[in-house]
């Protein structure tokens, strides 16, 4: 799934294992994934279309835009 989600353009993941995070989801049976993009066109339909063949085994149910604050956060823990 890193490697499929990497594929989009603009996707940031220097190290596929750090920078996109697989977690659990909030339910049960989901996962969580989080990444950076420097590419805010970034839509549902490519993320499936990244998975490829396997895109029949995921439902991807939304993208969501971090928050900016929420980068800002992040950045300064980074920097710490």
């Amino acid at each position: 799934m890193r490697a499929a989600f990497k594929k989009l353009k603009g996707v940031v993941a220097a190290d596929v294992e750090k920078d996109i995070k697989i977690e659990k989801g909030s339910k049960p049976n989901t996962q969580k994934v989080t990444f950076k993009s420097t590419n805010a066109d970034i839509t549902k339909e490519k993320a499936i279309k990244s998975l490829g063949s396997k895109s029949s085994r995921y439902v991807v149910k939304e993208l969501k835009k971090a928050d900016d604050k929420e980068d800002e956060k992040e950045e300064e823990k980074e920097a710490a």
